[in-house]
């Protein structure tokens, strides 16, 4: 009792806090009610505004019903409910409930009226507008209805597709409490300009989205605006000030501009908090603060510019949803988790099958992590009908919306491994490409193809182009050896006619790697087909980026291997419960940017090391750059020598030179410049030159 005394105070002083914010956002997670409705009773019944029955139980939302044993091949009906006081103080607020994500079909009652509801999209974010549902100064109860079952009219389609089919309020829930003046939106359109490439300066575009703006005196309403150095060893202000604004429908639209900015790399991934402050009638009613960065990726010929820098990109994807214990319902110490694996293989670049939310793709903001997110659309059975089209511009309209500020991801993805010589697939693929280009033209956008390989010359006449060529880039899913069934042998030529077949553009190994059982083989054989993979893919200098698949063995809905109640994948270079396999430090070592040529004693007796900027897959100059000789793995920063790396351009030779202090053996270890070990081997070198 006296626990939930004291919880109730703590509430009554957040809810007197409220009432002098602007904007405050009070988290819906934890206890909810939940039954699970196989028979489809609720509705029927009425639970939404009766209450549930006597045999519900208590769940902790964000939660997924698939991970239990009972429920673990459920695909239906289940209900969620909880109540919650709303304070007189919200009275004449904007009161919206925010969904990170339901999956995959939503309908929402507030005091058993329906609210709204959000289906066929089950990892986008959505809003639902409570504001006369609800009843301040007295209990309100919120009621969920989510639905996973297999349908043709959602994206992922019907049992289409290799992962989790994880039901539930799998991301947080949480109400946000406004004036009725406030700001829906800010997006942050942050370019470089490298006019003077020694100096790089800046332009941020900035959209602030104002529902009912048009019903407004323009005249009285302003933004004030700040940006500032956020996760830079310095937090200097470099703009305060209310600049000049248009008007668009319901935008704001304004352009600042920057005579000295730090760039967004993947080695140093600069951001920039921008703070705006809405005026109308000369009274704060809201405030909005988002994270941006300065960067610029272009496509010129068969390569990517990063920052004005021709570069070759690689990495690894990670699977999410793989937690035993809690399924796509993930927590963020658990997406960590995943995400601090890949950051140790070295994974500079990803890509995501279905959207993410806000944690993983901050993580990659401030990690420097390139990521292409993509709208969940795969397999053969998929077909752009006009309702998948539908679905799928709205996928595409959420997702470019809720994920624009975020500088690491670079492109946006249409889908996945369809039947991609059909016509109408092109067609579809070629309206998708042009409406995410409409919506953002500033990244790139493409289509995952497993189907590059079936060259046309080699086809039946009349074959048609793969849709792929519809994008950005090509991305190819290479299972040449595996799933294609072909030789080792017979790789490289295919990779030619490729490239030879589409215009000139960047052709990028979207996935590659060994999936066992169906596949013969197991870690030995994955390690092998990694290095022969890696070394053909570097001699193409048309491919510009690779993507091994992946960090994690995985969850799927589908067959392959049984792990307890888990239908998974053997895909990954960790297992299900996160142990490393043999060919983690291989693909680690894979996707090194610096690689070590030489390591010896010379006569003076000095340890000769020579360094080298990889020039394969991933090739970029390294700046700041730190190369530690030492005796301990873990304390090498203090207990050896330190020798830091010039600016070194891809397949240029460095020697260094260290003391023999530990008898012809000692750890190597490589820092990127913001103090990310890269490399580290404990190495033994007798040989004198």
């Amino acid at each position: 009792m006296l626990r939930k005394i004291i919880a109730i105070e703590l509430m009554l002083i957040a809810f007197s806090i409220t009432a002098f914010a602007q904007r405050e956002q009070i988290s819906l997670d934890g206890q909810w009610s939940f039954m699970i409705d196989s028979t489809k009773q609720g509705i029927s019944n009425k639970w939404f505004a009766n209450g549930m029955p006597q045999t519900k139980e208590n769940v902790q939302v964000p939660h997924t019903w698939n991970v239990k044993k009972e429920t673990a091949r459920y695909w239906g009906w289940a209900w969620y409910q909880r109540n919650m006081e709303v304070p007189k103080s919200w009275k004449g607020k904007i009161i919206r409930l925010q969904f990170n994500a339901v999956y995959h079909d939503a309908t929402i009652w507030v005091n058993g009226v329906k609210a709204g509801e959000h289906k066929g999209s089950g990892f986008t974010r959505f809003f639902i507008d409570a504001t006369k549902y609800l009843k301040t100064g007295a209990q309100n109860t919120i009621t969920v209805l989510a639905d996973n079952s297999f349908s043709n009219t959602t994206i992922p389609y019907s049992v289409s597709f290799d992962w989790p089919n994880d039901g539930g309020i799998i991301r947080s829930v949480s109400m946000l409490v406004t004036n009725p003046v406030y700001m829906e939106q800010v997006q942050v359109n942050a370019r470089p300009d490298f006019t003077n490439a020694a100096k790089p300066t800046g332009l941020a575009a900035i959209k602030v989205t104002v529902p009912g703006l048009e019903k407004m005196d323009p005249k009285q309403m302003t933004c004030e605006i700040a940006v500032t150095e956020e996760n830079q060893p310095t937090s200097k202000i470099i703009y305060d000030g209310t600049p000049a604004l248009n008007f668009q429908a319901n935008n704001l639209l304004c352009q600042l501009n920057f005579d000295s900015i730090h760039l967004w790399h993947f080695d140093n991934p600069n951001l920039y908090k921008v703070n705006v402050t809405l005026r109308y009638k000369n009274k704060i009613t809201d405030t909005f603060s988002v994270n941006t960065g300065f960067r610029e990726l272009k496509v010129q010929g068969d390569a990517f510019v990063f920052n004005g820098e021709k570069i070759r990109i690689a990495g690894a994807e990670i699977m999410f949803g793989s937690s035993l214990k809690n399924g796509m319902a993930e927590t963020n110490e658990e997406l960590e988790a995943y995400l601090k694996k890949a950051q140790y293989l070295n994974v500079m670049f990803t890509r995501f099958h279905w959207q993410q939310g806000d944690f993983v793709h901050d993580w990659c903001d401030r990690n420097g992590v390139l990521t292409q997110e993509e709208i969940p659309i795969w397999g053969n059975k998929v077909f752009m009908t006009d309702t998948i089209m539908q679905i799928a511009k709205s996928q595409l309209s959420e997702m470019v919306a809720d994920h624009w500020n975020h500088p690491s991801i670079i492109s946006w993805g249409v889908g996945n491994e369809i039947s991609a010589r059909d016509a109408n697939n092109i067609k579809g693929v070629k309206e998708l490409y042009q409406f995410t280009k409409a919506l953002d033209g500033s990244r790139l956008s493409s289509y995952v193809s497993n189907t590059l390989q079936q060259a046309r010359s080699w086809m039946p006449a009349g074959t048609l182009p793969d849709a792929s060529a519809e994008g950005d880039m090509l991305m190819f899913n290479d299972y040449h050896t595996t799933w294609y069934r072909q030789s080792h042998g017979t790789n490289a030529a295919v990779l030619d006619t490729i490239q030879a077949e589409n215009r000139t553009m960047p052709l990028v190994i979207s996935e590659f790697g060994l999936c066992e059982p169906e596949n013969w083989g197991d870690d030995t054989r994955r390690l092998k087909d990694m290095i022969y993979s890696y070394a053909l893919y570097e001699s193409k200098p048309y491919i510009a980026g690779a993507i091994y698949f992946c960090v994690n063995d995985y969850r799927t809905h589908m067959g392959g291997g049984i792990y307890g109640i888990h239908n998974t994948r053997v895909h990954g270079v960790y297992d299900l419960e996160g142990k490393p396999k043999p060919s983690a430090e291989v693909l680690r070592e894979m996707n090194c940017p610096v690689e070590v040529s030489g390591l010896n004693r010379n006569k003076e007796n000095m340890i000769a090391i020579t360094v080298v900027a990889a020039t394969g897959l991933p090739a970029y100059t390294l700046r700041g750059y730190k190369v530690y000789w030492s005796n301990d793995v873990t304390n090498y920063q203090t207990q050896g020598e330190m020798v830091a790396l010039p600016t070194v351009i891809p397949g240029k030779l460095t020697d260094l030179f260290f003391k023999n202090n530990y008898n012809d053996k000692g750890v190597l270890t490589i820092e990127n410049g913001r103090g990310k070990m890269v490399y580290q081997k404990v190495i033994r070198s007798t040989f004198v030159y």
